[in-house]
């Protein structure tokens, strides 16, 4: 697997910064990951290596406000913003390769994003998607009297940042991933208020125009996530229109690609896409 960087421009003219990484043979496939809240693409290193073993080129960028990309941090002025940042992660993948299907792979904030972008879009670039433990409702959501203030200052203050109050111990079992995660100089733990309600547009958004989708689709979860609501993920299974599979991996938290066992999560994908998308666009 050979891995470089490269940048591309979204909404706004801001820069975003984003790796690729090649499998040794031809690839049959892509994969855009679009990650989550507080990360970045940096932390899908060992995700890209077992999808290059299996012969699918890895795509993945920093979304604004995140990791090495430009933008205030952890913020975005609109949605229709983060929407951009998607499109330029495909574009880019779709511009280096004219002829293979890419799927989709967004993980919480970025699942709720990338569904939102194929139904706002219409993208005819995406053969497929798996949204992983995506961010369509919150275990733990902002109580009633909080999220009232919160939209009152968010007028007033949009780009106020505030901590996101995740758990990083509930992202995984495994101890290594947790302590990484902790010491990470590129993952943040904050959330600006625009970004927060930018967020719940999407999520409404999607539970509103599910049933629109209509390209091959997985939901997933691990069944001890503590941090995204696994039966909003189940429940929107049931409403696309097109090919949809809903799996709950026993034993794992918010990161299934991270927690233990992870092979056995990565190696599911990569057997859905290759039974779901076939090689060539068609």
């Amino acid at each position: 697997m050979s891995e470089e960087e490269f940048e591309c421009i979204s909404q706004g003219g801001i820069k975003l910064k984003g790796r690729k990484w090649l499998p040794e043979s031809t690839p049959t496939r892509l994969l855009c990951i679009v990650h989550g809240l507080g990360e970045h693409s940096g932390r899908y290193k060992h995700v890209a290596q077992t999808f290059c073993n299996a012969s699918i080129a890895v795509y993945a960028v920093d979304l604004r406000g995140h990791g090495q990309s430009e933008g205030r941090k952890a913020h975005t002025p609109k949605l229709d913003y983060l929407i951009e940042d998607v499109q330029q992660l495909v574009a880019t993948a779709r511009r280096e390769f004219n002829e293979l299907p890419i799927v989709l792979f967004g993980h919480s904030m970025g699942g709720a994003l990338s569904a939102a972008y194929l139904l706002r879009r219409r993208s005819q670039e995406v053969s497929g998607a798996i949204f992983q433990s995506s961010w369509f409702d919150l275990v733990h959501p902002p109580k009633p009297l909080v999220l009232s203030a919160a939209r009152f200052l968010q007028v007033f203050a949009p780009i106020l940042r505030l901590s996101h109050g995740l758990n990083p111990d509930d992202l995984s079992n495994d101890k290594k991933v947790v302590e990484d995660y902790i010491n990470d100089p590129l993952v943040h733990n904050e959330i600006s208020l625009q970004l927060f309600f930018s967020m719940r547009k999407a999520s409404a958004f999607v539970k509103t125009n599910a049933a629109l989708l209509e390209l091959p689709v997985l939901f997933t979860h691990g069944n001890e996530d503590n941090i995204t609501l696994i039966e909003s993920s189940e429940v929107l299974a049931e409403k696309v229109s097109g090919e949809a599979d809903f799996v709950l991996w026993e034993g794992r938290k918010h990161e299934p690609h991270n927690d233990n066992n992870n092979s056995e999560v990565l190696e599911y994908y990569i057997q859905w896409i290759k039974k779901t998308i076939p090689e060539q666009i068609i």
